[in-house]
């Protein structure tokens, strides 16, 4: 598949201790494109506690999305972005 011709999103999930990036043609055929992955720390200061630096993720995002589209050698059409965060407290 030639992906300069091809159009092609990028698709971005950003999970609990890293973000996944991957190219994917618009037309669905089937062919190896760009990903990148970049892994970030998942702090637990204490029991019970998950942090994580915010301008972390941010920089391992726009990292992996710079290195896919490098790959590509062109912009993609789209992108699509998935995160899940969790928020909890004993307090009533």
């Amino acid at each position: 598949m030639n992906t300069r011709t091809t159009e092609v999103i990028i698709g971005v999930d950003v999970g609990t201790t890293a973000v996944k990036v991957a190219a994917f043609a618009v037309n669905g055929a089937a062919a190896e494109l760009p990903r990148a992955l970049r892994e970030y720390p998942l702090e637990q200061p204490q029991p019970g506690w998950q942090v994580q630096e915010p301008t972390i993720v941010l920089s391992a995002i726009d990292s992996a999305i710079a290195d896919c589209v490098a790959q590509l050698a062109r912009c993609p059409s789209a992108g699509a972005l998935s995160l899940h965060c969790h928020a909890w407290s004993d307090r009533a």
